[in-house]
């Protein structure tokens, strides 16, 4: 007996998205007895593919069954997109967004780091398309983030890369932090028992290590400072508005001997201008007392504060564009040898994107002249 077996095959249909890449679909015919009325079977017509029917035209024993593999390649899910960041600077936080990569995409993984080739990231992994980041303040200050789709078919190529500047705080725990280690006769500067320490033999110049951190439109620059030791008849202070060569810069200082406090900008030219003169300040702490300085700097519009206090506010736009920080002390020239501290260092700011005008101002001092890390001036 022979037998005869028909078959007219096409295929369509939905290759739902719980596949693996290569997994193979099994698509199984059985073909009874022609002596069954399910001898023939149609399935159902499409717009671009007629009936599949297969017939038994004579008995078959026992039934044949037929199986057809498919294999199912699926694509990774596609880039997506990272938006621009968009930062709160005054609480050091920022938003990072992102396109869904569409419907198959299961989760995301996003990376931060400190370095734009991402080594040793901080990998998180998300199903939302948003994240707040809120990174507590440090020296290292500069964040990289890129996003990746996640799927049962694989995992997506990485984004483009988005970058901000934001706050800065040293607390000077770390003697490697960046900041300027000399040591010359007339003075030094360096790491001591968790604060940074600049000590003179001479005076008649202002001293002024410069901080590294980045370079901003907007910040307010605060730190804490005290003198250390017998000679407290000098002054001290914070630096703000400082150019990429430190050729100008505006000094925030105070005299705490008298309780005064002065506004100098220092030109290109090598000449200090007194913006405020000494004026007196009763909240200034004497001797050894800390205080805490803050110089608020937008573009011109100029904030100074001693001890939580405001007390001036101005106009100059003699220095603009993106500057710096740093601290700086000047001693009595009757008492030349003096030290003063600082503490809890901080440049409250953020910018984005970090782009090449923003770099670091981390002139290595320490392997350069030691002229560069102080001004001549006379006390006037």
């Amino acid at each position: 007996m022979k037998r005869h077996v028909q078959k007219r095959h096409f295929w369509s249909g939905v290759l739902i998205s719980c596949l693996l890449a290569g997994v193979l679909l099994v698509h199984s015919l059985q073909v009874l007895s022609a002596s069954q009325l399910a001898a023939s079977e149609e399935w159902g017509e499409t717009a671009v593919a007629p009936a599949h029917t297969l017939t038994a035209s004579s008995g078959i024993t026992p039934p044949v069954t037929s199986t057809l593999y498919l294999p199912i390649i699926f694509s990774p899910p596609p880039a997506i997109a990272l938006q621009p960041i968009q930062a709160v600077c005054a609480t050091n936080s920022w938003t990072l967004t992102w396109d869904d990569g569409g419907p198959n995409v299961q989760a995301y993984e996003l990376q931060e780091s400190h370095l734009s080739t991402f080594d040793q990231p901080v990998t998180i992994t998300l199903t939302e398309t948003q994240y707040v980041a809120s990174p507590p303040l440090s020296p290292d200050h500069l964040y990289y983030y890129r996003v990746r789709a996640l799927a049962l078919s694989g995992v997506g190529p990485w984004s483009e890369t988005q970058s901000i500047i934001g706050s800065f705080l040293d607390t000077f725990d770390d003697p490697n932090s960046g900041w300027p280690k000399v040591s010359d006769s007339n003075y030094t500067f360096g790491y001591v028992n968790g604060e940074y320490e600049i000590t003179t033999q001479q005076a008649g110049a202002v001293y002024r290590p410069i901080s590294p951190n980045y370079f901003l439109n907007t910040y307010t620059v605060e730190a804490d400072v005290h003198w250390q030791g017998t000679a407290t008849d000098g002054l001290y202070g914070i630096l703000f508005g400082v150019v990429q060569d430190v050729s100008q810069y505006y000094l925030f200082s105070i005299y705490p001997s008298t309780q005064q406090y002065r506004l100098l900008r220092r030109a290109a030219d090598g000449s200090f201008v007194e913006l405020v003169p000494r004026t007196t300040a009763a909240n200034i702490l004497t001797g050894n007392g800390v205080n805490h300085l803050a110089a608020a700097w937008d573009n011109g519009q100029i904030t100074l504060s001693i001890n939580g206090v405001a007390v001036e506010s101005l106009t100059n736009t003699a220095i603009t564009g993106l500057t710096g920080a740093g601290v700086g002390m000047s001693p009595n020239p009757a008492h030349p040898a003096a030290a003063v501290r600082f503490d809890n260092f901080q440049v409250l700011g953020c910018k984005t994107p970090a782009d090449s005008s923003n770099t670091p101002a981390t002139t290595p001092f320490h392997a350069q002249p030691p002229l560069l890390t102080f001004d001549t001036w006379i006390e006037e």
